[in-house]
């Protein structure tokens, strides 16, 4: 899975598509058809794919990372992701002594939340409606 993950994404960020030819890439790297109103600017990067899942009208911007292995990473209707976002389901316990394990759980956007440019979202974060996460900011469970 995550080598299909690497080829998908490898084609969705070197070639010239367009918007359609897009969305059918996106599509197959989760799994699941996305809605026409959905918008992704390459490049886009996961290590996963599959546990991604995205309503109407979510706009993601350039450069954006989604580590979905850890777990479901959801994303309601009207989000707009920034560019350089990070959304990561799977992360380390801080403290030292426990950091060899991985803690793996979902991430849930919901509707009408804007994410500003390269802000990093770590595990367990459930983001209420209309919220706006700045720019550049760190979200800890």
């Amino acid at each position: 899975m995550i080598h299909r993950a690497l080829e998908l994404t490898s084609k969705l960020n070197t070639s010239v598509l367009d918007e359609d030819e897009i969305r059918s890439l996106f599509s197959e790297l989760i799994g699941s058809d996305v809605y026409d109103s959905f918008w992704v600017i390459p490049p886009f990067y996961t290590d996963f794919g599959r546990n991604i899942k995205v309503g109407k009208n979510v706009f993601i911007n350039h450069a954006c990372t989604f580590m979905d292995r850890g777990g479901v990473l959801t994303i309601e209707d009207d989000v707009k992701i920034g560019p350089k976002v990070n959304l990561i389901t799977s992360n380390h316990p801080l403290n030292p002594s426990h950091r060899r394990a991985i803690m793996s759980t979902p991430i849930w956007v919901k509707r009408n939340v804007l994410i500003g440019a390269a802000a990093t979202v770590f595990t367990r974060c459930n983001y209420r409606r209309k919220l706006c996460l700045g720019s550049c900011s760190c979200r800890y469970a």
